[in-house]
This record gives C-alpha cells, structure tokens and sequence, in this order.
C-alpha cells in the first residue's frame, strides 16, 4: 500500500465536537461545519474564482489579521504591531506608554518592514517537485534540488501573474507540496495602538494566563498605488479596496457558540517522532529557556532607569519573553501528559498493527530519527553559539550580512539565499535598517563574552577557531571586556550608512577593511556555511524518513490525517467554553470589567489609564455589555487549535461575523503544538464588545469607529 498525497485527504470523524485541526482550505469541503453549527454554505468560506471570507484574511508580518472597512482597515493584535509602534516612538513621544491614534489618514505611520498578503488560489506541485530527486543525489543535494525546483516554480508564476506573490509550503513532509499564490501588498501604515495599559495589560506576568484581561489590538491600513497595483510606501498612495470585508457582530457571541478562525498558524511538530519529542523536551527547550532568561535579565539591566533603551530593546525583549514562557509551558503540559512515554507506546502500537513487510523498516526509520536526534545533542552546544552570536550580536550580524550580501549578489538569482533574491531584495534592506535602529552596543559587548567564553569551554574537537583568537592573550578572561568593549565603541558598523557602504564592496576589498568585528564575521563565514550545508544534508535524510514514516503511521492508524501547521493559510472550529484543565481549577469562558478593576495598580504592567478607570464606572451607560454578565466583556475562551501565527486572526461565528480577535492561549494549551485535547486546549480572544468600547471612549477614535461598524450596518 502506497499513500503518497493521499495523505492530504482527511476522513472525519462523525464526532461534532471541538476537533484537533489546523486544515488547509484544500480540506474545506471535507469538513462537517454546518453539521458543527455554521450557518453559512462552506463554498461562502473559500471558494476558487469568486470573493469570499477568505478573501478578507491577510497575513501581516508574522500574525493574521482582517480587513474590517472597504478602505484597507485591518484588525490585528497589538502585539503583532508592537514593531511599528516602537519603531515610531522615543522617550519624548513614546507611542508604547501613551497610544497612538490617527484622527485622519496623513497622520497614519509607515509601517516601513511589514508586508500584507492575501491568499488568492492554490496549486498542488508535489508531482513536478519530487520529479527532480534522483536516486544517485545524497541527502544535500536533494534538498538542493527541490530548492531550485521551487525557486522556479515560484519565478513562474510571478512572471504569469507580475503583481502577486507566489510561495510554496510543504504540506506534508518530504512528500506533499502545493505552490500559493497572494495578492501582496508592500505599503501597510499604524493607524491605531491603545496605550500600554490596554494593549499589553497584565505583561509577561499575565502571558499564557487564564483569566486574562489584555485588550491585544491594533488597527493597520494597507495601501496601493493610485492604479491599485502594489507599492511601497508614497504619500500618494491610496488605501486598498479589499474583495471582502468581514463585518464586525457588535452583540458579540455567547457560552456554547460555534465559531471558526481562518489564520496563518505557523509551526507545529504532532507528526514528529517520539526521539524528536524528547529532544525537545530535554534539551531544546530548558536551554533555550535558561539562555532566554540570562538575555532578558541583562536586558533588564540596562533598560533600568534609560527610557530610550527601553523603548528600543522592548520588542526585542518581548519576543523573548514569549518564547521563554511559552517553553516553560510546553515543558510543564509535556511532563504532566507524559507525552513521550504516550508517543512511544503510540508508535508500538502502529508498528505492531503494520503488516509483516512493514514492520522492519518501521523500527529501522523510528531508530534512524533516534540516531540523528542523539546527533543532535552531541553537537547542540557548537551549533547554538554559532546560531546565537549572529542572532543577539547585532554587529557581529551586520558585519556577517555585508560579507554575505557580496557573495550572494554576486550569483544568478535563482542560486541566491532566499533574502537576497531581487523579489526579496528591497525588504531585506528595510528589515536591517529597522533592526540597526535598536542596537545596543552595551548589549552586544555582553552577548559577545557570554558567547566566547561559553565557546572557549567546547571539546577540542568542536573548537571555533575564530573566537579562540581571544583566548591567545595574557590574562583572557579579564581583558576580554577591555578587548570587546573597544571593538563595540569603534566598528564602523554601527553607523548604518557605512554598513551600506560594504554592501556595494567585493569579498576581497572587505577581507582588507580594518573592522573587528567585519574580520571575525568573515572568518565565521565558512564555519556557518558548513553549518548551513549539514542543515540541508538533514533536512534531506529527515524528509525521506518522515515522509515514510507518515504513510506508515497512516497505514496503521488509518481515518483521520491533519498536516502539521507551516504558516500557510488554516481553518480551525470549535466552540466559546471553559475548561477544568486541572483538579480543582475552572475555567469560565468570558472575562469582564471587573477583572481590570481587581487587577489595576500603581505599578505596570497592572496600570490601567485614568479615563478607562472613569469610564468602567460608569459602564452602565454603553452598550456593550455582556447580557448575561451585565459587564462589558474583556477576554473569551474558545476550544479551537490554534498556534503561534494564529495571533490576530478574526474570531468568526456562525454567520461568518466576527466576535473576537484570537491573541494567545492558555498555559496548558502551550502543548498544542505537539498534542491537542478538547479538555485543556483553549485559545484566548479579545472580546469585539471591548474593542469596539474602547474606540468610542475618546473622541480621536470615533472616526475609526464609525468606519469599522459602517459595513455592520448595512
């Protein structure tokens, strides 16, 4: 038996509940949604060649989000815009604290690194791809080739279609590929950010947390040249006219409700192998989670009484934060669940139910994932610092992308980097000129000895030659400082313009640039190219090896088969309930008011603003209150599957109206990523009934207001 791409066919169950699934939209028509409580036709979803919902859902940035106006209003979290607002804010006009409201479109704020894209049409490549791979290819060279395969793919279709975007997502690993085509749009402005006290109430401390009153939103527009093909950024731009708007529900939704979210969820790893899990689980994440913890307290450090350093590592700092606690729960849901011991058993279960021909190469693959995930912990040391000094070293970065960019720009298009594609070419620069404005030279000069002398400790065979070059000195460790604080204060690098001025200079004129940290970026530069080779040659062997491994699994489990997660465009369903994760532990499914009240302090990240104070007390008079409540509601639960990605996505109900506007997840849904359960899996919204009260409680916001519910209305 052969499964190939029927893989990618799912056979539902007749259970109408909450169901674990991230589908992709070629599953739609697959799906029992209206039996689950949709009221609309599935084809009024997505439907190929006409306007429908999805044409309303956008991928921004890294989040989703919505249209909301025919004028290119897109609804998104706060969290998601945190970029753009910190990009446009200072200790004298700092938008993070105070908020930002455009009262009229000149006075909306480019949002210079951030792209919109709209998912138009699909098509399944899998046959034309997997026609490169020759048996004779090692396992490097097969990556390579489905890279060049796809990079074609991708050319061809822009040049069909010379104002869209074209991308391909592997469906199922090693074995299914389906090449995407968006409407993409370049020109995306900030248009609204609530103050801090809102937007990003409660903090790290309340992140992953139930109860949670954080009202997450944003509002973003995007825009078109005036002939309506995509531009980058001029003030004479006009907003983008969307093919369909999704229109807001101001009564909201109510306990025991259907309702669906269609996202762009980005990675999730339930198909991964038990080997896999537990390295994760054992090494992966409390590393990562220690070093994360180590960045955000010297973070913290320098931040301290230095508004302007604040503001500037705050993104950085954020996105750490997240991580480290969302791995922290992951770990917690991993260790309660059992989950490895659960995966194991689960795999000899499938291994005993395979036929006898099966059964061989079954053990053989699961002890083959064993083999290079124990590799991976041998070398896991080596490869993190190698991966994190050009990660947290913003100079060391930029010295390492001056000397890449004139290796890759040197190529044919097709065998560049992906980043430095001429489709890619113009974000890439936007992308590293918003990340030099927040270097921190004290930052990197920390990183920098952490990270050598972290290296300095590796087995004799893993040395990195480069920075042992520190160690040659009298006396390292101590004028190591002295060395790194020199080198920090005097690279030309930190001057963005100078770093544009290596971009333009050959491989050879760079080697002689008389810069510390250009040298040691140019000598890490075949130490991380080796790296990047094993990365392909692994990727290669595990694609073969979970391709086989999932047709197995399906052979012997048969029904249902849902691909992982990859950041293309996913529909999830379910229903707004609680949960009882734990003994003892309820959890309701709406926040209110209330909760603001009870949690409001003198001291961020609890500090709520004055007039949202004034006006919870006097609540009684808007109409936005729960009915059953009789409070305005702030947070919903809802037991859909969602994951990272999925921040931003429309909350839609029934009638395909949106309610609430997903942010986060439970604590105990951390695991979803790996493992999915109707009885702990909960995401968490941000209640449409608080949003739209928030924008009617100032007079700058009203107009936004009005815009939002005029499609409502009609």
């Amino acid at each position: 038996m052969k499964l190939n791409n029927v893989l990618f066919i799912l056979l539902l169950p007749a259970l109408l509940l909450a169901v674990a699934g991230m589908f992709p939209m070629q599953q739609l028509s697959t799906l029992p949604l209206q039996e689950a409580g949709l009221a609309i036709a599935p084809e009024e979803i997505f439907a190929a060649d006409s306007a429908r919902i999805i044409d309303g859902i956008v991928k921004v940035g890294g989040c989703s989000g919505a249209f909301i106006s025919e004028n290119g209003l897109i609804l998104t979290n706060h969290h998601c815009a945190y970029s753009a607002i910190q990009n446009h804010s200072s200790a004298a006009g700092d938008l993070l604290t105070n908020g930002f409201t455009a009262s009229k479109r000149s006075e909306e704020l480019p949002a210079k690194s951030y792209t919109v894209r709209i998912m138009n049409q699909y098509q399944d490549v899998s046959d034309t791809i997997l026609s490169v791979i020759e048996s004779a290819m090692d396992y490097g060279e097969r990556t390579k080739a489905i890279e060049q395969i796809s990079k074609k793919l991708i050319a061809e279709a822009e040049a069909k279609h010379p104002d869209k975007r074209a991308e391909i997502g592997e469906m199922t690993q090693g074995k299914v590929y389906y090449l995407f085509l968006y409407t993409f749009l370049k020109d995306v402005r900030l248009v609204y950010a609530p103050p801090i006290g809102i937007g990003n109430f409660g903090g790290e401390i309340d992140n992953w947390e139930w109860p949670r009153h954080t009202g997450d939103f944003a509002l973003m527009r995007a825009y078109t040249a005036p002939d309506g093909s995509n531009a980058s950024y001029h003030p004479d731009n006009i907003p983008y006219t969307p093919k369909h708007v999704i229109s807001v529900e101001p009564a909201g939704t109510q306990t025991g409700d259907f309702v669906f979210i269609a996202g762009y969820p980005g990675q999730t790893y339930r198909h991964r192998s038990a080997s896999y899990f537990q390295y994760r689980q054992e090494l992966l994440m409390p590393k990562t989670i220690q070093w994360y913890q180590w960045l955000i307290e010297k973070m913290d450090i320098l931040s301290t009484d230095d508004p302007e350093t604040e503001i500037r590592l705050a993104s950085r700092k954020k996105s750490l934060a997240n991580v480290e606690k969302k791995y922290r729960g992951q770990q917690l849901g991993m260790e309660r669940l059992n989950l490895i011991q659960k995966k194991q058993t689960q795999e000899k279960i499938n291994s005993e139910k395979l036929a006898l021909e099966y059964q061989k190469s079954y053990k053989q693959i699961l002890s083959d994932l064993g083999e290079i995930y124990a590799n991976e912990r041998k070398n896991y040391e080596h490869n993190f610092i190698l991966n994190q000094i050009l990660r947290q070293s913003n100079l060391l970065y930029f010295g390492y992308k001056a000397f890449e960019t004139t290796i890759e720009r040197g190529k044919t298009d097709l065998d560049r980097e992906t980043e430095y594609m001429d489709r890619n070419w113009e974000l890439t620069q936007k992308r590293w000129q918003q990340r030099h404005k927040d270097l921190i030279r004290e930052m990197d000069q920390i990183v920098m000895s952490s990270l050598i002398k972290r290296a300095w400790r590796l087995p004799s065979d893993q040395k990195i030659a480069p920075l042992e070059k520190f160690r040659k000195k009298r006396n390292a460790e101590k004028k190591l400082q002295k060395n790194l604080e020199k080198m920090v204060n005097t690279t030309r690098l930190n001057d963005y313009s100078e770093f544009e001025k290596l971009l333009e200079m050959s491989p050879e004129a760079l080697k002689q640039v008389k810069d510390p940290f250009l040298q040691i970026a140019i000598s890490l530069y075949p130490l991380i190219q080796k790296n990047k080779e094993a990365d392909k040659s692994l990727k290669g062997r595990t694609d073969e090896l979970y391709g086989k491994l999932d047709e197995m699994n399906q052979m012997a489990q048969g029904g249902a088969y849902v691909p992982d997660a990859n950041s293309t465009l996913r529909l999830t369903y379910g229903y707004i309930e609680g949960a009882e994760p734990r003994d003892g532990i309820k959890y309701e499914a709406f926040t209110t008011v209330t909760g603001l009240l009870e949690k409001n302090s003198a001291v961020p990240p609890f500090r709520l603003p004055d007039w949202l104070i004034d006006a919870i007390h006097n609540e009684a008079e808007n109409k936005y209150i729960h009915p059953e409540l009789r409070k305005v509601p702030v947070c919903m639960l809802y037991s859909l599957d969602t994951t990272g990605g999925n921040s931003g996505s429309a909350v839609l109900n029934r009638y395909g109206r949106l309610v609430g506007l997903n942010f986060d997840r439970a604590l105990e849904a951390t695991i979803n990523d790996f493992h999915w359960s109707p009885k702990y899996s909960r995401s968490i919204g941000v209640d449409i009934r608080y949003i739209l009260w928030i924008l009617s409680l100032q007079d700058e916001s009203l107009p936004l207001l009005q815009e939002i519910l005029e499609k409502s209305m009609n």
